[in-house]
């Protein structure tokens, strides 16, 4: 911000300094509104229940299907009733129905993952499969194993994992995956790197899939030598890096700060013209804004308006920086007029515009905005008998500007 400091050339100075520290009209704190809470109510997912195909079957035999699906979901439903009271113990109801049809027991699993009880699960499936041989399958193992990686759960994802395999089930690349991911994540790469030996050893060939969750996961630990090895890992056996691995490299090269690194895979993904995703662009646009590289931040940040992706706030916050640092300050103004259609007239919208004629020392240009403002019934709020523009816009000392800053126009927030 210490480029806006030297305007003391002007000739038409005030005696009234604009101080931000009092009227910061730079960047609101909120540019949408946060979504509202969303209900927590498990009950209400029965309702979509799956309905058999009626056509072709007699009336009899639909009422009659009806009736069995109406009862089934009766059952159900006063099954995770049960399950909702307090102290409830899957465990003891399992022992006291005796047995749990399949749509029963993974709607109790559905119940404990959403109320945050995943712990349970396993204990659950090993107790359930055994009542009944035929489910100890593949289907069932694989399930489980993925909704206990997702959960974070992956000593008990690798104790499925290798029951799976004393049972003499088939281990599919799928599995492999969810556990050396599972792993990865964890930071156990030497584990996961076992798991991912033993997949060749078992003749089952890696894919772009299993690849790209060691490097993400190398990428969440900042190990970006081990990225590129993987990478150089993966071409070796033979599986080839699609646009989703390239995409990956990007982001993860461009959050370390990579930039060398970063543009390398980009012009890789050029020269085969593969198609950058959303976040890779934002990711792009961040680095490039965060290290000042003007030209570069300009022609992501048209790619990403073109895209229709979302800008957050504070990457519009640095964006802005930039600009001012560069001492460009109508680029503000089209930064804000960017946003007005995607965002309407927000209160982040209004604040470009008014400081980019700010720092242009436009009286006329801010008079007008501030007519377009109160044409649109964009409120005030008073402070120290005077007018400024929305107290919650003042609230981020990150970008006061200096106290010598002074504007040659009348302040409009704090009276003429």
């Amino acid at each position: 911000m210490e480029s806006v400091v030297n305007l003391q050339y002007c000739n038409c100075k005030l005696a009234l300094t604009w101080r931000f520290k009092h009227c910061s009209f730079l960047f609101p704190k909120t540019l949408t509104a946060k979504p509202s809470t969303k209900t927590k109510s498990f009950l209400c997912t029965l309702s979509r229940f799956d309905a058999q195909p009626f056509h072709n079957i007699s009336s009899t035999k639909q009422t009659a299907l009806l009736g069995e699906t109406s009862h089934e979901y009766q059952k159900l439903k006063a099954l995770l009733e049960i399950l909702m009271e307090k102290d409830s113990c899957p465990l003891q109801l399992l022992r006291d129905y005796g047995d749990w049809t399949k749509d029963q027991f993974w709607a109790v699993v559905r119940f404990l993952t959403h109320a945050s009880r995943s712990k349970e699960i396993f204990q659950l499936f090993d107790i359930w499969k055994n009542i009944e041989k035929s489910r100890i399958n593949e289907f069932n193992y694989s399930k489980i194993i993925g909704l206990l990686v997702e959960e974070d759960l992956i000593e008990e994802a690798v104790l499925c994992f290798q029951e799976m395999k004393s049972h003499g089930l088939r281990l599919s690349v799928e599995v492999y995956n969810s556990i050396i991911h599972g792993l990865s994540r964890k930071g156990n790469f030497d584990d996961a790197l076992i798991f991912l030996d033993e997949m060749k050893e078992m003749n089952l060939a890696p894919d772009t899939d299993t690849y790209d969750g060691l490097i993400e996961a190398y990428g969440i630990y900042k190990m970006y030598d081990e990225m590129g090895m993987c990478l150089k890992k993966m071409k070796l056996n033979g599986c080839s890096p699609d646009h989703i691995t390239y995409n990956l490299l990007i982001r993860e090269f461009s959050r370390g700060g990579l930039l060398k690194r970063m543009e390398r895979v980009y012009q890789s993904m050029v020269s085969k013209r593969m198609d950058l995703q959303s976040p890779t662009l934002i990711a792009m646009l961040e680095v490039y804004a965060k290290f000042g590289i003007l030209d570069k931040m300009e022609m992501f940040y048209r790619r990403v308006l073109n895209s229709r992706t979302i800008l957050k706030e504070d990457l519009i916050r640095k964006l802005a920086e930039v600009y001012i640092e560069n001492y460009m300050f109508s680029r503000l103004e089209n930064l804000g007029v960017d946003l007005s259609p995607r965002f309407g007239q927000t209160d982040l919208v209004w604040c470009l515009r008014l400081l980019s004629h700010a720092g242009l020392l436009s009286k006329r240009g801010m008079d007008s905005i501030i007519q377009e403002m109160e044409e649109k019934n964009v409120p005030w709020k008073e402070c120290n008998g005077g007018k400024h523009y929305n107290a919650s816009l003042f609230e981020d000392e990150r970008f006061h500007p200096p106290e010598n800053f002074v504007l040659p126009i009348t302040n409009p927030w704090c009276g003429a």
